[in-house]
């Protein structure tokens, strides 16, 4: 399962003509995994889906245990970024590939045949374009 142990490596790939890249061995993603694609700036992080909406469970339950005003509005913030981020959720498909929704690719110029990088992070996968 995507994220079952600490994500740690990197690893280059082309997005292919179907708009697919293959998710690296080290994230131990399997067929059938659903993942979030966060968008961020220059790139793009995939969680699996299950953690990222225990994370935000956890945001939500910190914000309504806030001790102070301002300390509601930050933890309210970070939960509206969270949202605001989300491009897609997907699963990985077989050959353990991931196909690249049509509003990150547009979002980070990113085209068939552009290398990306893959870069773990933890519990969540970092992707993004080499120029």
């Amino acid at each position: 399962m995507f994220g079952e142990d600490l994500i740690i490596g990197e690893k280059t790939y082309t997005i292919d003509y179907k708009k697919r890249i293959a998710m690296p061995r080290f994230t131990k993603a399997e067929v059938g995994d659903r993942l979030v694609v966060e968008l961020q700036n220059d790139s793009f992080k995939l969680f699996l889906y299950d953690e990222y909406l225990e994370l935000a469970r956890r945001l939500v339950t910190y914000r309504n245990k806030a001790a102070t005003y301002e300390e509601f509005e930050r933890i309210n913030a970070k939960i509206e970024e969270m949202c605001k981020n989300v491009s897609h959720v997907l699963r990985v498909a077989e050959q353990r590939r991931i196909l690249l929704p049509t509003n990150t690719m547009e979002a980070l110029e990113l085209n068939t045949g552009d290398t990306v990088e893959c870069k773990g992070l933890g519990k969540s996968l970092l992707v993004r374009k080499i120029k």
